[in-house]
């Protein structure tokens, strides 16, 4: 039995632009062992693994497997320092993210690493924009306040009916959210704050950054196609989004079954357990009836019913 070079197996990868789940798919070897050889927990690999890692890289075994001094693929100071620079990711994630994870690769042909990598832009700038509404709403209301005060009354000033003690404390609270990057409004307190807000309000539904994430999601070209199922739907500060993005591609997968793919898009049958024979693309209604099986046997564990 041969040895893998981690190094050349994780160069030759990064060169190819694959991800783990990408290579995995065209060498027919699993993910994780596939990081266990990068990570040199393997001294020894199987023939067969030798062999479809080099076709799927499109390199020699004998490179795959090259010593550090024997032949081994040159590696430029400048690929090394960005080899070093990248690390295993291990997070703790719903299987309903986990899911719209592979979906979203799925529909736009890119790879679940490519997607993870521009989250954190993509999460700023959601925020900050949601910071910079709230801001609006404040000026706005500083605005009217200034133009209701050049009023003349001979009476009751009309910002006697607008602003008091009690809604300038909640003013200030709102103001000192925004300035602390307080996404989620969890820091508003202040005496009274609780009756500025609707008798239906939700804290998951209707904080700050879900309002607008939720108002964000009506502008996606992925328009909800079923019916029940909004795009955002809301995000307990304290957990989880809930929402169910590339609709169009659930349905698609599970041969247009509703049912099949309201269970994929709420997480219920996580995606990378479906059998690897159910994976080719003939195979959607086979999906279809596997995923409804397996749902039926895990939501009686939630107590929910799926009625479309």
């Amino acid at each position: 039995m041969r040895r893998i070079n981690p190094t050349a197996l994780r160069i030759a990868r990064d060169k190819k632009g694959l991800s783990l789940e990408k290579l995995a798919d065209r060498s027919r070897i699993d993910k994780q062992s596939i990081f266990r050889i990068e990570s040199g927990k393997l001294k020894r690999n199987g023939k067969t693994v030798v062999e479809n890692l080099s076709k799927a890289l499109g390199i020699t075994e004998d490179e795959l497997c090259a010593s550090s001094n024997s032949g081994a693929p040159e590696v430029k100071e400048e690929e090394l320092d960005e080899l070093l620079s990248s690390s295993q990711l291990n997070l703790l994630v719903s299987d309903r993210a986990r899911n719209a994870l592979s979906l979203s690769a799925a529909r736009y042909k890119v790879s679940l690493s490519q997607i993870v990598e521009i989250a954190p832009l993509l999460f700023c700038w959601a925020a900050e924009k949601s910071l910079e509404q709230r801001q609006k709403v404040i000026d706005a209301i500083k605005q009217k306040n200034i133009d209701l005060a050049s009023i003349e009354q001979s009476h009751l000033h009309p910002t006697s009916f607008m602003f008091h003690n009690r809604s300038e404390a909640i003013f200030d609270a709102e103001q000192k959210s925004v300035n602390l990057n307080d996404i989620f409004g969890k820091l508003i307190d202040g005496d009274g704050y609780e009756s500025y807000l609707p008798d239906d309000y939700d804290g998951a539904r209707n904080n700050p950054f879900a309002t607008y994430l939720r108002k964000l999601a009506e502008n996606l070209n992925d328009a909800t196609v079923l019916e029940g199922c909004e795009i955002f739907e809301e995000w307990d500060p304290d957990g989880s989004p809930n929402y169910n993005v590339c609709q169009s591609t659930a349905l698609s997968y599970v041969a247009n079954d509703e049912i099949a793919a309201v269970y994929i898009l709420e997480g219920y049958v996580p995606l990378h357990k479906i059998p690897k024979e159910l994976r080719e693309k003939n195979k959607g209604e086979e999906r279809a009836k596997w995923i409804r099986d397996k749902a039926a046997a895990r939501l009686p564990k939630f107590d929910i019913e799926i009625d479309l």
